[in-house]
């Protein structure tokens, strides 16, 4: 489900999501996909961090959201 302009976030703010998960069975598991989308009248770089249940850091993604 998508928000309004006004709910987006915003140049300079954080957001988070929380529980993501992924299973382990390809076959009989699930997974959570991100859409990014860009809100901005300019191409925006966007910085995602993953992070496992144990709060340590997994990996980071970077990308440029295009108009």
């Amino acid at each position: 489900m998508g928000v309004s302009e006004a709910k987006a976030v915003g140049i300079g703010e954080e957001g988070r999501l929380i529980q993501l998960a992924q299973s382990t069975n390809d076959a009989t598991g699930f997974r959570t996909n991100l859409i990014l989308v860009n809100a901005a009248p300019a191409a925006t770089d966007v910085e995602i961090e993953l992070y496992g249940a144990d709060g340590l850091l997994l990996g980071t993604i970077e990308r440029r959201l295009k108009l």
